[in-house]
Parts: C-alpha cells; structure tokens; sequence
C-alpha cells in the first residue's frame, strides 16, 4: 500500500523548494489528491520553470492524473532548457498522443528518436503512426479515447533514469541518522575496553624531574580517573572506529588545592584503591597500555620517553625494530636559498596573466561578436519566413530560433521573434495548445518594449478562445501599438472571430504597415468573401494571385469568393481543381473552402448524402462565425436539419449578437416549423436582408398573415430581389391570396429550383388549382420518410385528394408536431369529416380556436353539415359572412366546401361558382359545386 504523502506536504508546504517539490511530485503521482496536484503544478509552473526534473516529475503527476493540458505546457517549457533530453521528448510525445494529436506526436517522438534511442521511444513513435490516420478520418477525439483505453498511464513509480536519491535531503534526518549510527559504535568500544586484561609491569624508579605539587593524571587499569572539568575540550579523545585500541595522553590538569596523591602502586603492595574524593567526577572507561603508561610516584612528573614510545607501539604507531636499525639523527636546518631570483618570476608571472587575461577579454568579444552578427543573419531569415506565411517553414523555423537562443540568449530581437513566430504558428495551425507566458516574460527580461509585443496578449485570449479578453485589451494597446502590423492582424483575427464588423479596418491596416506580410492579405481577402461583397472578394482574390501565382492561397480565395456568389458563373473555374489537389498545404483559415466546394458539387449533382459528409468535415475546421454560418446554409439546402443546428450552434458559440449566426439560426428552427422559434430570431435584424426577409415572409405564409407577408418583402433591396433564392418567396403573396395560379409548367420549374420554400409554394398551387400530377412528383421527390411537419401538411392534402386516408392520417398527425398553423388545423378537420369522425373535430376546434380565429365556426359548420346536421350548421353561420375575395385561399377554400355541405343554392352558389371560375378546381371545390347545382368540374389533370 502506497504511503500517505501528508509528511511530504506538510514539509512541501513549509519549504516549497526543488528538492521537496521533486519528491512530492513522484507522491502524488499515486495518490488521490488533486487538489495538491493542482497546487504543485501551478507552483513549479510559476516559480521552478527553470528546473528540468521538476518540471519533468511535475508533468508526469499531471499525466497519472489525466491533467493532459498542464503536463504539455510543463514539457514544453523543460524542451526549452533541455533541448536534447530524450526523455522530455517521449513524455511530450506521449501528452500529445493522448491528447488526440497523433501528428504533431509523431514529429515530437522523431525528434526525440535522433536524441535518444529508447526503445520505449520507438514503441510510441510507432503508435503515433498507427493513430495518425484515425485521426485524418475519424478524429482526435477517437483517437484519444482509443489511446487513454489501449495505453493507460502507468503506475506511478520514479523514473528510472533519475534514480532514488542516496540520502535523506532533510538535515533533521542526517542528525537523527548520525546520532543512531555512533550510539552502538560507543557502547561496543566500552564494553571491549572493559574485556581486556590487566597489564603491569615492574616499578620504574622515579626521575629527577619530578614536581610534588603538580596534579597527577594516571593512564592504565586501576588508576584513578580523570575528573572530566580536568581534560581541555582538544585533548578529549574523538569517537573512535569500532575494533580499534583507544588511546589517552596525559594532560595537565589546572592547579588543585587537594592534597598530594598517594604513593604510586609500584612502592606498596596492591591493595584497594585510594579512597575517593568527596565529589567524585564521572568515571572513565579504563585505557588498555598497562605497564606502557606513566606511573609517576609523584604528582606533575614528566613521563620518560621510553615509556611513551613504549605506549605508541602498543598502539600500533611506532616500530621499535625500525628505530634499532635507523637510529635518530638530528639535523640542523639549511640555510634559506636566496630570494633574488623570485622577483623576476613575479614579475613574468605577472605579465603573462595580464596578457592571458587582455587575450582571453578580447578572444571573448570578438566570439560575441560574431555570434551576434550569425544570430541576426539568421533572426532575418525567419523573419522573412515569418512574413511569407507559409505554414511549411514554421517547424524550420522554430529550429532556426533555438540555436540563436544557444548563439545570444539574451537578444532582444529573438525573442520579439520568437513570440511572432508562436503567433503566427496560431494562425495558420491552431492555437489552443500555445502558451505565451514564457515567451512573453523572455520578451521583458532581455528589455523588448511592451509596445512591440502588445500583440502577444491578444493572441494568448484569441487561441484560447477568449474574445471577450481579447476584446477588452485592446483599447489599452490601440494607443501604443498602433503601428504594429502583428498587433492590427491578431486584433483583427480576435475582432472576426467575435463577429465584429470593424474587422475589415484592423486587416486593411496591417495589410499598410506592412505589406509583405502575406497572411494579413490572405485573411481580408476571406473576410470580404464571407461578410462582404463577394465581387470585390474575387478582385482581391485575383490582385494576390497576380502577386503570388504559386501559392494555394491564391487559388483558394479565387475558389471560395467563386462559390459566396450567388449570382456565379455555372463554368467551375480551375482554381477549385488545384484547391482540391493542394487541400494539405491550406493554412487553418482556408481548409474548410475544399469541404465546402465538395458538397456544393454534392448539391449540384443532387447526391445530398455526400454534400452532409463534406459539410460534416467542414465544420471540424471552421475557425470563426462566418464560416460556420455559410457551412449551415448550405446545409439548410440539403434539407439536413441535424447539420445545419449543427453549425447555427457552432457560429453562435463563436459570437452570439453575429447576424449571419442568429439568421442560420432562425432558418433552423423555419426548417423545422418552429415558427415562434424563427420569428423571434430575427428580432433587430437588418430587415433589408435577404434571409431575414425570407423566414419572416415564409412565418407569415404559413401563418396566413398577408399582411405581415407583405411587410417581410418590402424591406428587400432591389439588388436582393435579384438573387436566385430570393425569387420564389416574391410570388407568395399572389398565391396565398389566390391572385394567381402557375401553368403546370412554371410549377414543375418552380419546384427544381433550389431555393427556400419554393417546393413549399409550388405543391401548395398544385394542390389548389388540382394539378395532381405536378403534386405527384413533389411527394415522391420529398420521399415517404420526409419527417418535416411543413411538408406533412402538404403531403396530408395530397393523399385525401388521392383517397389514401390511413397515408393522409400518418401525415397529418406529423404535421400536428411542429407549430400549430391554421393551415394544419383545417386539414385535419377536412381529413376527421371524409374518415367520418365527426366526434374528435370539436375537441380540436376548442383547443386550436386561437389559431383559427374567426374560421372555428366554418370548420365547425362544415363537420355539423357533413354528418347531417345541417340545421346547426346553419344556425352557427347565421351572424358570420364568408371571407372576402382578398382573404387568404385556405379561408375561402374552407368555406366554399361548407357551402356546399349546407347545399346553399343562393350565396353559396355564387361563392363556388367564383372559386371555380378563378381556376381552383381541386377535389374539395369540385364536390362542393356538385352539391349547390354546377356543372360538373374537371380538375386540371386526374
């Protein structure tokens, strides 16, 4: 069971060092706290970035906790420091992959691999291969799911290459560790001391050189011993090595008022030891030199030197034998040589440090400078590479970058660099895995003036999509930053992707500063093809072809500002080949406009399942509103309600008040016959606009409103009444109020023409004027599984005038799922009376009077008359008058049948009789005219 790391914390907390964050990082890696874990790693992020193992244990805490995120940022930085670690290399590798990101896993697992020939290293570069395909089709979502499955992180351990560390780094530890160690050490001395034998020898006689009144220190068994006051702290013996004979010297002690010592043990017999003194010192272990100590018979006599010889080779330190045969011989000391010389080696010493000193200064300058002038050679390089935007020279480039930091760390100009090129690596890859902390603060420590890297803060919120922040920096740096070309792109890039129209002027602008750089051209250019004229897209499409003809940019633009025209030449233009054909070297901005290509072809050769497949990848890709805003419309096209929610979702996420978002999304919900849902949408839309103009006109018909039909088209442009798919809605107010009825021809034509609501309106003329065969085409190209409820009210009308019921009552109880209109209502009151099921018509009637208004008594008449109730019937219409010729057709549709259930023969004659005069010869008008007594008429085909 793993030990609970709350010491370690506790001690981590006290003093947050590398040494106790190291070994916390490795604790945590196997427990379950991620509180701690968050702690630590905003903690080594902030203040030990500097520190390679910590960084590398911190992300490998981050990596057992699936903190994917936090470990890639902490790899990143501990690249930086240690370039060739191939260890770094396959943990970031590794974060990648389980990240989803097999290709850039791949290059950093190759990358590693030239460093480090791990196996270990080998085994995930070939899995990142494998995946990198998953990938391309399938997604990074699959693939790091497939991989955190497949792969889970290994049980925490500490890596192999660091090793554990071989002490304790507490200093408490090597105290108590010590103290543990000597204790046994001394025990086992005193008690061998104890063991040995006693060893005496004969009475020495006693010197000349004796002092009475000097203290006596005894050394030997059955001495007194040594107070401890008497021993100086540097005569006091060491701790000695366990096995070994300790030795004691003699050392005077201080003068005593006691009185003289006892005669020594050699001039009396042995008897009891000399009685002790009234407070006795501590006793010392007996020292083993028996008759080798001095036994002085007097107090402060000097030991001979035979008896101190004699103890030192009992000691092992001196060899009687080799004094025999060398006897001493003292020496007296030569002369010093003479000094004379000495000076002048001085002096040339002297000399020849000052000139090392002068070449080594000048060797050193002079590598500088060279240095210098390589770095700044190769820092134009990448600027230059930088300003190309080519999304190929972007990894060389990093390259480039860090062996300048190797020639000139601390350069200015690269780390302005440096943050340009992680800016623009954003641009044209993404940059949701970017950070700029690190760039940013080198930027400030080697002195770059914040005006110049103003840049840098909006795109740390741009790539973590951040608009808002984004948004919220930039007036304090408009001022000061003005005439930085990076500063206007990414101000204009954040701006864009916020859905703001002041985008245009922040790209124009860099485009003046500085015209070299390549990707502020390329992105207005998109922008006037997604938001503006789609003409003056193709202008500036053609005016960057001309200046770059080998670039796919070029022919993408020309692609894409081809297909924003509604109004486009039908002649494909060879630019769309060579997108296709280049599709891999599109930087991020421009990859969706092959997706979008493929499923307008889609469309065009009527295959809608391909057309959502594209659009599908194509909003994978989407970086901004507009994009994902043009993507949905063309899904509304392919009648694919999922995709087009889809991407109305994914532009209202990127920016909620962008018009063209809010008007997808008011098309969704049309397409789905929410009608409240898409009026409401448009609210404080531009009502000049075409598809505003289209769903409020398209509500209105459905709703019956002629009047509010009538306010949606005038707000259109003369220019917008000229577009293609505005055509068809122009015509809905003659035919909702009967003014008009097509021939079969300009029905058919009305039907393929692929603009909203155009089907709509023309099977609603079919059905009214009772051309069943035109009716017949448009439900068998809407298909039996069609599930939206505008069409099933149609198709419901259509299977009655076939007599198809039960296929009539499937469809009409799918009409009754999306908004209630009074179109449905009166179907299905039409339908309940032809199945005779007179009894469920008034229960809907009451629920659905609101929607019907004034014609809940005509439908009511007419299911009283049809089941034979003819009298009610009549006493209901008594107060009511039929509608006007100007009322809307399904009105007087409705009361035309009830006449001729009533058999009114005197204002229901004349009512039908003017239906069918009008040309409405549809099943209901021609039994109704049977009813009241007129000719028999003939629909306009059976």
């Amino acid at each position: 069971m793993a030990q609970s790391p709350d010491p370690l914390i506790a001690r981590w907390r006290a003093r947050p060092d590398a040494a106790n964050t190291l070994a916390l990082s490795d604790a945590l890696r196997s427990s379950g706290r991620p509180e701690m874990v968050r702690a630590v790693s905003d903690h080594v992020q902030k203040n030990l970035a500097g520190d390679v193992s910590v960084l590398t244990a911190a992300a490998r805490m981050c990596v057992a906790h699936g903190l994917f995120p936090d470990a890639q940022q902490l790899l990143v930085t501990a690249g930086k420091l240690a370039p060739k670690s191939g260890l770094v290399y396959r943990l970031l590798g590794e974060v990648l992959l389980r990240r989803g990101d097999a290709e850039r896993a791949e290059k950093v697992f190759e990358r590693g691999a030239r460093v480090d020939a791990d196996p270990e290293m080998r085994r995930w570069l070939d899995r990142a291969r494998e995946y990198r395909t998953v990938q391309v089709h399938e997604g990074a979502r699959v693939v790091a799911d497939d991989v955190n499955a497949k792969f889970p992180v290994q049980e925490a351990k500490r890596d192999d290459r660091r090793g554990a560390p071989a002490v304790d780094e507490d200093i408490d530890t090597h105290v108590k560790s010590a103290k543990d160690d000597i204790r046994p050490a001394i025990e086992a001395m005193v008690a061998r001391s104890a063991s040995l034998p006693d060893v005496t020898a004969a009475a020495r006689p006693r010197s000349s050189n004796d002092f009475p009144d000097a203290a006596t220190r005894e050394i030997g068994p059955g001495t007194n011993p040594v107070p401890a006051h008497a021993v100086s702290p540097a005569s006091r013996p060491f701790p000695e090595i366990p096995g070994t004979v300790p030795l004691a010297f003699p050392v005077a002690p201080k003068p005593s008022a006691r009185p003289p010592a006892p005669p020594p043990a050699s001039s009396r017999p042995p008897g009891p030891p000399p009685p002790v003194p009234q407070r006795p010192p501590p006793p010392m272990p007996a020292q083993p030199l028996g008759d080798a100590a001095y036994r002085g018979s007097q107090p402060g006599r000097i030991p001979e030197a035979r008896d101190v010889l004699d103890a030192l080779a009992i000691a092992g330190v001196f060899e009687p034998e080799a004094a025999q045969r060398s006897p001493l011989d003292w020496a007296r000391a030569n002369a010093a040589p003479p000094r004379k010389k000495s000076y002048a080696f001085v002096v040339t010493l002297i000399v020849l440090l000052v000139g090392a000193g002068s070449g080594v200064f000048f060797y050193v300058r002079d590598r500088r400078a060279k240095d210098h002038a390589r770095a700044e050679a190769m820092l134009a390089k990448v600027d230059a590479d930088l300003r190309s935007s080519d999304p190929r020279v972007l990894e060389p480039s990093e390259k480039t970058i860090g062996e300048v930091f190797e020639l000139e760390s601390r350069s200015p100009h690269a780390a302005l660099t440096w943050l340009r090129e992680r800016a623009m690596v954003g641009l044209l890859r993404g940059g949701e895995n970017i950070a700029f902390e690190g760039p940013i603060a080198r930027a400030k420590e080697v002195g770059v003036p914040e005006s110049d890297i103003a840049f840098a803060y909006v795109a740390s919120f741009l790539f973590q999509s951040d608009t808002v922040g984004a948004a919220a920096v930039m007036p304090k740096w408009d001022a000061v930053a003005g005439k930085d070309a990076h500063y206007q792109l990414l101000s204009g890039a954040a701006l864009e992707r916020a859905g703001d129209g002041r985008a245009i002027e922040r790209y124009i602008a860099a485009t003046r500063l500085d015209p070299s750089l390549v990707l502020a051209e390329v992105l207005l250019a998109r922008y006037v093809a997604i938001d503006g004229d789609p003409s003056k897209a193709m202008e500036l499409a053609k005016l960057f072809q001309s200046k770059y003809p080998q670039r796919v940019e070029a022919s993408a633009l020309v692609a894409l500002a081809w297909a924003r025209n509604p109004l486009r030449d039908p002649a494909v233009p060879k630019e769309v080949k060579e997108t296709h054909d280049r599709a891999a070297e599109l930087p991020l901005g421009l990859k969706f406009v092959p997706f979008a290509l493929n499923a307008l072809e889609a469309l065009s050769n009527h295959t809608p399942d391909k057309a959502k497949a594209e659009l599908s990848r194509g909003l994978q890709v989407a970086d901004g509103p507009g994009v994902a805003s043009w993507l949905g419309a063309i899904a509304l096209e392919t009648g694919d309600e999922a995709a087009a929610r889809k991407a109305a979702l994914l532009a209202v996420s990127f920016s909620a008040v962008y018009p063209p978002a809010r008007t997808l999304a008011a098309r969704v919900a049309l397409l789905g016959y929410r009608l409240d849902e898409a009026q409401k949408a448009t609210d404080e839309l531009d009502p000049r606009s075409a598809d505003v103009a289209l769903v409020r006109a398209a509500v209105a018909y459905e709703r019956l409103d002629a009047d509010g039909l009538g306010r949606a088209l005038e707000g259109l442009t003369p220019e917008a009444k000229q577009l293609p798919f505005t055509r068809p809605i122009l015509s809905a107010p003659a035919l909702l109020l009967g003014t008009e009825q097509p021939s079969a021809d300009k029905l058919s034509q009305m039907f393929v023409v692929d603009a909203p609501w155009a089907d709509v309106l023309a099977m609603d003329s079919a059905l009214d004027v009772g051309d069943l065969a035109v009716s017949d085409k448009i439900a068998a190209a809407w298909g039996e599984n069609d599930n939206r409820p505008h069409h099933a009210i149609r198709l419901a009308r259509h299977a009655r005038y076939r007599g198809k019921l039960d296929e009539a009552e499937k469809w009409s109880k799918l009409a009754l799922t999306g908004s209630i209109t009074a179109r449905s209502v009166i179907e299905r009151v039409f339908l309940l009376v032809e199945k005779k099921d007179y009894k469920a018509v008034e229960p809907m009637l009451a629920q659905y009077s609101s929607v019907l208004g004034k014609q809940t008594k005509w439908a009511s008449a007419y299911a009283l008359a049809s089941s034979g109730r003819v009298e009610a019937a009549r006493a209901k219409l008594a107060t009511e008058d039929p509608p006007p010729d100007l009322a809307p057709l399904p009105m007087r549709l409705l009361a035309g049948a009830t006449y001729g259930k009533l058999k009114d023969h005197n204002a229901g004659f004349k009512y039908i009789k003017a239906l069918a005069k009008a040309g409405f010869t549809n099943p209901d008008v021609a039994n109704a005219s049977e009813n009241v007594g007129l000719p028999p008429i003939k629909t306009r085909s059976p």
